[in-house]
């Protein structure tokens, strides 16, 4: 088979790329990044899908790692052609294999094929596709190679039974599977676990033979406690009753110490009550008019504390006295209104500043004046004539060429001037009129391609001059008069204006003239505009007059820092006012408050002190003290009425006292005894009760678990037998599969040995291919493994096994090679002789060759 072309729409990083395929080798070189590998994982994808969709790692998940990174359609097209026909598949991936899409088209038809389904690449190559990954997809990180179930049998031509080496794997696994299930050598083998499930259930049956004699042992412990706890329970009912007696006359004789301690309470209560009235030298007040005025003193020390805070230091009491001089007329309530006027006042002064000419301004207009007041003639019109004078000039020397070439023609020809003449006198005539209006160096062009025509036209003299001739000669003697007369006018202008005529230098003279006749224009007009001052002398006057009555005065050009320190003085001054009455008002208060409370103590019969605060506290306390004093008193001579109407005084004293009557502590301590060794009993009986309860279920156990102990014997007996004739099937599988395989293992090991000497250019005898396709090679006298040779040794083994085993495995319809760089690590020697065995393979395999290196690529097409 071969593959034709391919199409991706999108793929990993590959968006709408196209590629065909020859036969032999075809080499795509591009730089590393391109995406060579994806190309390769396309074209496997399109025959076996994508791998590891479950896995996390991107590295693994095929779906994730080539979804495209730009968006847009997953997938693409490949056009191969094997046994004479050319299909087409088309796959589309989504985001699971179940949603895939999988189209196969007859490509000359154009109609859809169901010669090979979705699993295209078993149906097609015969093998799966890890077996696919070790012979026809070769890379350059997986070069090493080892045979498959698929792989055999694709060599032995068995792959359409289903019962040959393509299940070699499978049963292989489930044997292993099986036997790993079953193996005593491991923990986790069935037999191994029910091993030690037998050993425990022996255990358990030897150790369960005492147990009747223990049932019947606890059953006759458990009757003697039954019988100690009927005892104790009998002992302290009999102590209950004589603790009832007991405590019917202790009740009693309480009753007589409680009597005996209400009429203590009401002498104690009465004694406390007399003392605190003695402390109280005045009369009883309230509690609520007491409390009034301890709160009418706090108050007042409030108000004190208060009008320490208003009190005018020193400084301020002399700040406050500076100021009302000031403000003893009030204080201003329009200085917002003053300093508006002042601010309107600066405004205006700044604007009579910018109208008003400045000295420098009026020396400048005085000087100007001189030169431009009594202008005759003006500038403008001057300027406008020079330029006119420029242009006429510029064109004079084309008309006079032209005079004079009509003056020559005239005299040597008296006949009519031919067209000829006539078109160069009209060209000379718009050189003219150009060089005047429009650009002088056209104009002079023209008269010039003119004056030619007007030679060339000539054929004759006449006797008189033509029109044209007069004409022209008229202009060109109007033009030179135009220009004396311009000379005369400025050299007269620039002489009145103290400046010496000269035709290279007008120009600039006229431009600085032109400047300073506007100059002169602008400073006439603002002294013409210049404003009246007396506006704003007047209102500068009046502000001054204002904070004059105020005390202040101040500079013309500081009014209104003036006006800002008075209003900032007023504030203070209001501030310090209002200060100094909030402390009058609060010492006022002070005054009266203290004179009324001290008043107040005076006609309650009381001495005031100082400190008036602390004087009523202490009364207010005294004052609670004795109420509290004759509450109490009052509530132990109810309790004691209370009490003597409830029981008769006269018994009571008969009683004895309680000290007298035997303790109910001991009976209480008796009783308490009792009690606990009935619970302790209890609790031993709960014990026995429930060790009895698990010793009949462990005899019950005993009984299931010699049941359990044989079945289980029995089970392991069955499976010891399993497990030695699944041993041995798999003893005869693997022997059996390398009978099979030891069939074809010379001509692989052939194969391989002539790929690596035509690579290599080194002989192949000391290496070895067995019935697995394994390659050891001869060193020191022993097979050793490959893998500890060289990477560029190892990835040259693996592409000539590989070939080896394509080789075996495809006698008639070949595969395509797909190679991702697998010669990377070889030196340049080898990497020239694999490059010429590509050639060779070339002839029977077509071959895709992914490089990223130029100097490869020129190895292999060259």
């Amino acid at each position: 088979m071969k593959l034709i072309s391919c199409h991706i729409e999108n793929f990993g990083k590959l968006q709408d790329y196209s590629a065909d395929f020859s036969d032999g080798v075809n080499v795509i070189c591009k730089e590393n990044g391109w995406g060579k590998s994806t190309l390769a994982a396309f074209i496997r994808a399109m025959f076996y899908g994508l791998e590891g969709e479950r896995r996390r790692s991107l590295q693994d998940n095929e779906r994730r790692r080539y979804k495209p990174w730009q968006g847009g359609v997953f997938g693409g097209q490949l056009v191969f052609e094997t046994s004479g026909k050319t299909y087409q598949i088309t796959r589309i991936f989504q985001d699971k294999e179940a949603n895939d899409t999988f189209e196969l088209r007859d490509a000359k038809t154009n109609l859809p094929s169901k010669d090979y389904s979705k699993r295209i690449g078993e149906e097609l190559f015969k093998i799966d596709r890890e077996s696919f990954l070790r012979t026809v997809f070769i890379t350059q990180s997986a070069c090493e190679t080892a045979a498959t179930d698929d792989i055999n049998a694709k060599i032995g031509n068995l792959s359409d039974n289903t019962h040959d080496l393509n299940n070699f794997d499978t049963a292989s696994t489930r044997l292993t599977d099986m036997l790993n299930r079953l193996t005593p050598k491991r923990a986790t083998g069935s037999l191994s676990k029910r091993r030690e499930q037998i050993a425990a259930y022996e255990r358990l049956v030897q150790g369960g033979q005492s147990l009747s004699a223990s049932i019947d042992a606890y059953r006759q412990q458990l009757q003697a406690e039954q019988d100690a706890y009927e005892a104790c329970k009998l002992q302290q009912q009999n102590a209950a009753k004589r603790q009832e007696e007991l405590a019917k006359q202790h009740t009693a004789a309480a009753a007589k110490s409680e009597w005996s301690r209400l009429q203590k309470a009401v002498q104690a209560r009465t004694e406390e009550a007399v003392q605190a009235r003695r402390e109280l030298p005045g009369q009883l007040l309230s509690a609520e008019e007491i409390k009034n005025k301890v709160i009418a003193c706090t108050e007042l020390e409030k108000g004190q504390e208060r009008s320490s805070l208003y009190k005018l230091t020193p400084e301020e009491e002399a700040e406050r006295s500076a100021l009302s001089e000031a403000f003893s007329g009030g204080i201003p309530e329009d200085i917002d209104d003053k300093i508006e006027e002042a601010t309107k006042l600066r405004d205006l002064e700044q604007e009579l500043n910018a109208k008003r000419l400045t000295a420098a301004e009026k020396e400048q207009l005085s000087r100007l004046e001189a030169d431009f007041a009594d202008e005759a003639e003006p500038l403008t019109e001057l300027a406008a004539a020079w330029h006119k004078r420029g242009s006429i000039k510029a064109a004079l020397s084309s008309k006079a060429a032209a005079l004079q070439a009509l003056q020559t023609a005239q005299k040597q020809r008296a006949r009519r001037v031919s067209p000829l003449a006539a078109a160069g006198v009209i060209v000379i005539l718009l050189g003219a009129v150009l060089a005047f209006a429009v650009k002088m160096s056209i104009g002079v062009i023209l008269a010039a391609v003119g004056g030619v025509l007007l030679l060339m036209g000539l054929v004759g003299n006449k006797k008189q001059p033509s029109p044209e001739l007069t004409q022209l000669q008229q202009e060109v003697e109007e033009d030179r008069a135009f220009i004396g007369q311009t000379d005369a006018r400025m050299a007269a202008y620039f002489e009145r204006h103290g400046r010496v005529f000269a035709e290279d230098t007008v120009d600039a003279a006229l431009q600085e003239l032109t400047m300073e006749s506007l100059e002169y224009a602008s400073l006439k007009k603002k002294a013409a505009q210049e404003p009246d001052p007396a506006e704003a002398q007047r209102t500068r006057e009046a502000l001054t007059a204002w904070l004059s009555g105020y005390g202040m005065a101040a500079p013309e050009d500081r009014l209104q820092d003036a006006l800002y320190e008075l209003r900032k003085q007023a504030a203070r001054f209001s501030f310090l006012q209002d200060k100094y009455e909030h402390w009058q008002t609060e010492r006022a208060a002070y005054e009266t408050g203290h004179q009324e409370l001290t008043e107040f103590l005076r006609q309650s019969g009381y001495q005031p002190r100082k400190d008036l605060a602390q004087q009523l506290r202490e009364i207010q306390e005294l004052t609670g003290q004795h109420r509290m004093a004759a509450r109490l008193q009052a509530e132990a001579e109810t309790e004691l009425k209370e009490f003597e109407e409830k029981h008769d005084p006269a018994q009571l004293a008969a009683l004895p006292d309680e000290a007298e009557l035997p303790s109910l502590e001991a009976v209480n301590e008796q009783i308490q005894q009792l009690t606990d060794q009935m619970q302790e009993a209890q609790n031993r009986i709960s014990d026995y009760r429930k060790t009895l309860a698990d010793l009949q279920e462990k005899q019950e156990e005993q009984e299931e678990n010699s049941a359990q102990l044989q079945q289980l014997k029995e089970i392991q007996l069955a499976e010891q037998e399993k497990y030695a004739a699944v041993s041995m099937a798999k003893e005869k599988l693997i022997l059996a599969k390398e009978a099979m395989t030891a069939r074809y293992a010379d001509p692989i090991r052939r194969a391989f040995g002539m790929y690596y000497e035509k690579i290599s250019g080194e002989p192949a005898e000391a290496f070895h291919v067995d019935a697995n396709t394994n390659v050891t090679v001869d060193e020191f006298g022993k097979q050793r493994e490959i893998a500890a040779l060289s990477a560029g040794y190892r990835d040259l083994i693996g592409v000539c096994l590989r070939i080896a085993l394509v080789d075996a495995m495809y006698q008639e319809e070949v595969p395509v090679l797909i190679m991702d760089d697998p010669f990377t690590n070889l030196d340049d020697e080898k990497n020239a002789a694999a490059a010429a065995f590509l050639k060779e393979i070339a002839e029977k395999y077509q071959v895709i060759y992914f490089t990223c290196s130029t100097k490869r690529e020129m190895n292999i097409i060259q």
